[in-house]
Order: structure tokens, then C-alpha cells, then sequence
């Protein structure tokens, strides 16, 4: 039969409080690394390019820092950093909780002893799911845009089950619409 409390006596939190912890504590965070990568993207130390634009209306030129690819890897990087640290030191804290679960009354205890966690094992905890997101996150959204480098425009999904995915517009209409002003073919 399985415990409902631990060594201490302290009843096991339920899901929904777990997920609205990680969901404040998510928040949180996630303005944490928007402030931090702002201000590295407008100080432009993430990889990037330089990009004039013009106001139309006054035409006074602002300078735009973009981030590339390699900008947006380390962006992610420093995410993670973030992210696991922020995670790592206070759930392995003496005080066991985050932002998310002070809110809900919850902490990160030792399954045996009831007391802390300590910041090594917080850290290998946050890890396993770090590691199931970019498993799982990485790889759908690198699927997703495949087909920007493919000559056929296929995603890898398409390349396993043998399928394209093709406009349905013939030929002919084609060219009836592209003379029409309101037609428009999309830039991509």
C-alpha cells in the first residue's frame, strides 16, 4: 500500500498544485530570461545582425539588432542556464520551495529523511525534465520547419510515410490569377 504522506507526516501534494506551481513558477521564469535576453539582444551580444529601418512618416533611421540562428541557440542556452538555476537553488533550498510553491504551500523534500533536497540533486531533478522537453520539443519543431531547406519542401514526416504536400490551384488557373491584381501569391 502506498504512503499518503511522508516521513514527516506531511501529505503528498496533489497534481493540480504541483501544475499551478509550475505554472506561477513558469511565469516567472520566463519574465526572469525575457528581461535577461532583452537586454542582451538590445546591448547585442547575442549573435546577430545589424538591420536599418526607416520610419516612413518622419524617416528618421532606427538601428534594429536581429538575432540569428546561432543567436537564438544561445538564447536557448542561456534559458536553460536560467531556467535550472532558478530551479535548482531554491527548490534545494533549506526552505525546499520555489516562487510557485511558497503561493501553494508546497516544498521539495528527501523521500526518507524529510529534509532538504540540496542544490546537486534539485539540479539532476530539474535536468530529467529539462532533458524531456528539448527531447520532445526540439525535435517537433525542427520537423515542423524542415521543409524551409528541403528542395521538395518536405518535413520529415513527409519523407517517412512517402507523402509531398502540393498546391491544389492547376496550372491554368494559375496563370488566369496571377494576371488578376486581386490574386496574390504569397512571398514564400
Amino acid at each position: 500500500m502506498q504512503r499518503s504522506a511522508d516521513s514527516a507526516g506531511r501529505p503528498f501534494a496533489d497534481w493540480w498544485h504541483r501544475a499551478a506551481a509550475r505554472l506561477l513558477d513558469a511565469v516567472f521564469v520566463f519574465m526572469l530570461v525575457a528581461l535577461v535576453l532583452g537586454m542582451l539582444s538590445s546591448s547585442g551580444i547575442l549573435p546577430g545582425y545589424t538591420v536599418e529601418k526607416v520610419n516612413q512618416a518622419t524617416g528618421q533611421v532606427q538601428l534594429l539588432h536581429q538575432v540569428s540562428a546561432l543567436g537564438w541557440i544561445v538564447a536557448a542556452f542561456i534559458a536553460s542556464l536560467i531556467w535550472l538555476a532558478y530551479f535548482a537553488l531554491l527548490d534545494g533550498s533549506q526552505s525546499g520551495h520555489t516562487i510557485g510553491k511558497q503561493a501553494l504551500g508546497l516544498r521539495v523534500r528527501d523521500i526518507d529523511s524529510g529534509d532538504q533536497l540540496g542544490a546537486a540533486r534539485a539540479l539532476l531533478r530539474e535536468l530529467v525534465i529539462l532533458v524531456c522537453f528539448w527531447a520532445f520539443i526540439l525535435p517537433l519543431l525542427l520537423d515542423a520547419i524542415s521543409p524551409l531547406w528541403d528542395s521538395r519542401r518536405r518535413a520529415w514526416h513527409d519523407k517517412l510515410a512517402g507523402s509531398v504536400v502540393v498546391e491544389e490551384i492547376s496550372s491554368l488557373s494559375r496563370q488566369s490569377n496571377a494576371r488578376d491584381p486581386r490574386y496574390r501569391r504569397p512571398p514564400w
